[in-house]
């Protein structure tokens, strides 16, 4: 799907989940990975959606998700967008077709968690219908779980 997010192409698509795709996009974004490769064998063998966003070819974002622990929720476990091109809508964007895959597919909820650290990633749910569920501690920092049903 080729979207125009304040006047610049965007293609964001699915792609296959591999462990060097995620790796690369993980440390484009982040500049380091969590992803193991224990996790991406978890990912693969259940239902799971990769979107990537690119612009002339080059990948600005991605969204990664999989059927969750919990029947009938999907997760959406790791993204994000590269500095230069947030604030455009991108994430949103990844976010909505992650909603619309999951609810084709018969998932009944879904849901990410992020950190107090990440005010964007908050706001963003929150703007996109989101609700706080659960907030614990990690490693002496606030994460925060948030769901959103699918109707």
């Amino acid at each position: 799907m080729t979207v125009s997010m304040s006047g610049t192409e965007i293609l964001i698509q699915p792609e296959p989940v591999t462990l060097e795709r995620v790796t690369e996009l993980d440390v484009l974004i982040f500049g380091d990975t969590i992803v193991t490769a224990d996790k991406m064998e978890q990912i693969q063998a259940v239902p799971n959606l990769l979107l990537v966003a690119s612009h002339e070819k080059r990948p600005v974002g991605f969204k990664l998700a999989y059927a969750g622990s919990r029947p009938s929720h999907f997760h959406s476990w790791l993204g994000g967008v590269v500095p230069q091109y947030r604030r455009r809508g991108i994430a949103f964007r990844m976010l909505q077709m992650q909603e619309e895959w999951a609810r084709s597919a018969g998932f009944t909820t879904i849901g990410f968690n992020t950190f107090h650290r990440f005010p964007e990633m908050q706001a963003l749910g929150r703007k996109a219908g989101y609700a706080l569920v659960k907030s614990t501690v990690e490693k002496g920092e606030a994460k925060l779980w948030f769901e959103k049903r699918l109707s």
